[in-house]
């Protein structure tokens, strides 16, 4: 694959990590709120392993991946955390 066609996977892949912080912040009072971040959520989890593979699993493109999943997708690591400890503590919504 030519760098050219990487270059635009992973500049896809930031962009859409940035669109879902963005949203995170900004469409707040949506009804579809939650509906829009797991749609650029997946958009992202996609365009990663995208990226994962069109690199052949090097190992930097998996730490960068990683990491801006993380920064991304902090709302869902947030709700997940959340959910575990409110199901541990025994006050689960």
């Amino acid at each position: 694959m030519d760098p050219k066609t990487r270059m635009q996977f992973w500049l896809a892949f930031l962009a859409a990590n940035i669109v879902t912080w963005i949203a995170q912040f900004s469409l707040w009072m949506m009804p579809s709120y939650f509906m829009v971040l797991a749609v650029l959520a997946t958009l992202s989890l996609v365009l990663g392993i995208i990226v994962i593979v069109k690199n052949q699993f090097a190992k930097g493109s998996l730490v960068f991946v990683i990491l801006l999943l993380g920064v991304g997708q902090w709302w869902l690591i947030e709700l997940l955390l959340m959910q575990v400890l409110w199901a541990t503590r025994g006050f689960a919504p």
